[in-house]
């Protein structure tokens, strides 16, 4: 029989599997973190290089953490001294997705809460929906179903409002999961 456990560890796979996908489909694996290193090292500008420590923070979080919340925190250290508030969101998302990754949910929660918050601050729909799907995920992984269907159903808003095919996508997947995790099958089936 298959437990809810191994549902749930199958799902965040597919989920953090098919993120990195969605930000990174030019490039795979280390050709992309190579380029990305190299990118890093190159930038003259502090904002294209807190976007480019940020995008490799998401990049190796699901097999480095460590150096994923390090390169996190110096995207959030270049963006504060820079003064660029949308990248101190970045940055607070970067860190988000890699406690996540941890099982850190509880912090993972605070992060996203940040990066929501600032994204709101500045008008950016698509940064406030990525933040509200990690929220849900948290949510979801701490057993707060109804909280995490909250927070999927207002991403798929926002990801409709700004056309995002893979982020609406991505929050079906996320609500037929939370239907299914609570036995609500014809549900899981809509989505």
């Amino acid at each position: 029989m298959i437990t809810l456990r191994y549902l749930k560890i199958s799902l965040l796979i597919l989920l953090c599997s098919s993120q990195q996908n969605m930000l990174f489909a030019q490039k795979q694996g280390t050709a992309l973190i190579d380029s990305l290193k190299e990118d890093i090292q190159t930038s003259n500008n502090d904002t294209a290089k807190a976007k480019t420590l940020s995008q490799l923070s998401l990049t190796i979080a699901g097999s480095d953490i460590d150096s994923a919340l390090k390169y996190a925190n110096e995207c959030m250290e270049i963006s504060k001294k820079a003064e660029w508030t949308k990248g101190v969101g970045l940055a607070y998302y970067a860190l988000a997705f890699a406690k996540f990754r941890a099982a850190d949910y509880t912090t993972s929660q605070q992060y996203s809460l940040e990066a929501y918050n600032i994204a709101k601050g500045v008008n950016d729909k698509k940064n406030m929906a990525i933040a509200l799907r990690i929220i849900g995920w948290n949510n979801d992984w701490l057993g707060y179903y109804s909280k995490a269907l909250e927070n999927y159903f207002s991403a798929l808003r926002l990801f409709e409002e700004t056309n995002d095919k893979r982020g609406i996508a991505s929050c079906y997947n996320s609500i037929g999961g939370v239907y299914y995790y609570t036995y609500d099958y014809s549900k899981a089936m809509e989505y």
